[in-house]
């Protein structure tokens, strides 16, 4: 089952529970396509219940989605998911660091508040490197934020 939140137009937010299926994520794409269409960067926050069970269409469409927008996912600025189920917020801080462009952090069900807040400011993505100024004209400087 999928509910969509009611939050500001850059963020688009999800509660996933019971059984999810194609049906849902297709919701969820005509949802996240709406939320691109009017804004440069997005943030996406999901709520995932404990007992929530994905179908593997539901699966399959979600990753076809994805890889659909790997030459747009720096306008996916934040992805917070929000569950008490360990090895989903295990997964999300594993593949965290290999996103180009995106942050992206697992929160507590208790830390609901905290999560929607850290997704909602519309951040553009900051620049992999970046120059610094020196004060030598033979001297150049650049800062690299390890993403």
């Amino acid at each position: 089952m999928l509910d969509i939140l009611q939050v500001p137009n850059h963020v688009a937010a999800f509660r996933l529970s019971a059984e999810v299926t194609k049906a849902d994520y297709d919701r969820v794409i005509a949802e996240v396509e709406s939320k691109l269409q009017s804004n440069p960067h997005i943030a996406v926050y999901t709520e995932v219940v404990k007992s929530t069970r994905i179908t593997l269409p539901a699966l399959l469409t979600d990753l076809r989605y994805s890889l659909s927008k790997l030459g747009q996912w720096r306008r996916f600025a934040r992805v917070a998911l929000v569950t008490d189920i360990a090895w989903a917020s295990s997964l999300m801080r594993v593949v965290s660091p290999w996103l180009p462009d995106i942050e992206a952090r697992a929160f507590r069900s208790s830390e609901r508040g905290a999560a929607l807040k850290w997704a909602g400011p519309p951040q553009p993505p900051t620049p992999a490197l970046r120059m610094l100024a020196t004060t030598r004209p033979d001297t150049y400087a650049i800062i690299w934020n390890g993403r």
